[in-house]
């Protein structure tokens, strides 16, 4: 694994309708918390499967995510999950290859 590529980290788990908007406003404190080390976060909604939620972000280095994932931050965002509802997964992995391209004209 390559110490200076950069990395990414996704948290998937289910939240029921009525933890739904606290669910939300404690990611929003969570996100205004997170170290330099972190380039991007953003939060979804699964649209295919019901109460799913999965958070993603990408690090500038695996130092930096590792550092993350022992920080009471990390630890505050899995017991949001298992407080209320359901922590699935955490996955984590270096970003090979990365695409971009920019759409100018759609017909």
């Amino acid at each position: 694994m390559n110490q200076d590529k950069k990395h990414f980290l996704k948290i998937s788990g289910f939240i029921p309708v009525s933890r739904r908007a606290e669910f939300e406003a404690t990611l929003r404190q969570l996100f205004r918390e997170l170290p330099p080390g972190c380039y991007e976060h953003s939060f979804s909604f699964d649209i295919f499967v019901a109460n799913h939620y999965h958070i993603y972000s990408l690090w500038k280095s695996f130092d930096a995510m590792k550092a993350y994932l022992k920080s009471p931050q990390f630890t505050r965002l899995q017991h949001t999950y298992k407080t209320l509802g359901l922590l699935e997964k955490v996955v984590k992995g270096e970003l090979l290859d990365v695409k971009c391209f920019e759409v100018s004209n759609i017909e």
